[in-house]
């Protein structure tokens, strides 16, 4: 893990502009959301690409609760 961090750090110091844009919008190998989404499906035995990340729980729980057909009553 620390030597992960210091490898971030270095490029971070190098180019912080393409260090984050790779880590977190560009579908490579470096992009850390993608990294996260591969092993929690792996772990819960799914696919990547139906992993959502969210900010938090509450964030989350919106999302879902807003994609349902709910109607008065249920």
């Amino acid at each position: 893990m620390r030597q992960a961090i210091e490898q971030y750090r270095t490029k971070l110091d190098a180019n912080p502009l393409l260090a984050v844009e790779n880590a977190i919008f560009v579908q490579t190998d470096e992009n850390i959301p993608l990294q996260v989404c591969r092993a929690i499906g792996h772990y819960i035995g799914g696919e990547p690409q139906d992993i959502a990340l969210t900010q938090n729980t509450t964030t989350g729980l919106a999302l879902l609760y807003h994609g349902l057909p709910l109607r008065g009553g249920d």
